[in-house]
């Protein structure tokens, strides 16, 4: 038990450790539109800074919260408070919600959206990708309190449509954040070495370095032709854990990425590289390799 207790404390000091030197906030978006007019639109950022409070932040420039005047009858998207909680916002937050850092972090944002005047309108709502939310927290979905509208993995997706939004008497949606990395990892760009003279006469996947690992190992690979690639981590149970790279179009030479493990737990793990022709989209190669994790 003291162990467990003194792993729980390091890791308290590692994450204080870590506010001094990574950067002040982890800032999430999304955006919301409807289909009555193409000027209803607005890009709505929400997450955590180290100087925000739960309340309106008014006074700090850089977190630039600020409550909203009261919605008119066309298109409107705003922060509103939470169910259950003091609502200190009035009428709700325009563009900015964030939170104040705590560890671990377990945070929900309340989205209102409307058109009172086109009640039949689609409400389209888009945030940044798997790559972008994986290296910022653990997890993220979106629930619509009636249950007309399933809950959405947002790691799995990056849109959402609600269909007549206005009509079907949905107006709020509610995203839960779990875990926080203040250090903001959104580079999930594959890093490019690549000699025009010397291109790999073949296809190959390279075993990872090192193995085993913690917290970050690189995955190599050749390409003999450009090509769609993608390569994806999975568990010992077939389970998917990242997806590294999602359908990107890669130029032939020798190619790495870096893998992060501060998510997935001890263990086994494999991952398999695809690639597809960017013509027909049929696959060309593919290749497995098993690497192990030791947090």
């Amino acid at each position: 038990m003291k162990l467990k207790y003194l792993k729980r404390f390091l890791m308290t000091l590692t994450f204080l450790s870590g506010i001094v030197s990574a950067q002040n906030s982890v800032e999430f978006w999304i955006t919301v539109k409807d289909g009555a007019n193409s000027t209803d639109s607005a890009k709505l950022y929400f997450g955590n800074h180290i100087a925000a409070t739960y309340g309106i932040d008014s006074l700090n420039s850089t977190i630039k919260e600020k409550q909203g005047p009261p919605p008119g009858p066309g298109f409107d998207a705003r922060w509103v408070s939470i169910p259950g909680r003091v609502n200190t916002w009035g009428l709700g937050l325009i563009t900015y919600d964030f939170r104040y850092v705590q560890y671990p972090s377990i945070d929900t944002f309340a989205l209102k959206f409307q058109n009172m005047e086109h009640p039949e309108a689609d409400f389209t709502f888009q945030w940044p990708d798997r790559c972008y939310l994986y290296y910022r927290c653990d997890s993220m979905v979106i629930v619509e309190s009636s249950g007309k509208i399933p809950k959405v993995n947002m790691f799995d997706q990056s849109s959402l449509v609600i269909p007549t939004a206005g009509d079907s008497g949905i107006n709020k949606i509610f995203i839960y954040k779990y875990g926080m990395y203040l250090e903001g990892w959104g580079d999930c760009a594959v890093s490019v070495q690549n000699n025009a003279l010397e291109i790999p006469p073949e296809f190959s996947l390279h075993q990872n370095y090192p193995n085993p690992f913690n917290p970050a190992t690189t995955i190599s690979f050749d390409l003999q032709r450009r090509s769609v690639v993608s390569l994806t981590v999975y568990d010992v149970l077939g389970q998917e854990v990242s997806r590294v790279i999602e359908n990107q179009t890669i130029d032939a030479g020798v190619h790495e990425v870096k893998f992060d493990s501060r998510i997935p737990p001890s263990g086994v793990y494999f991952y398999r590289l695809t690639t597809h022709d960017t013509e027909s989209g049929q696959m060309i190669s593919q290749a497995v390799k098993k690497m192990i994790i030791l947090q």
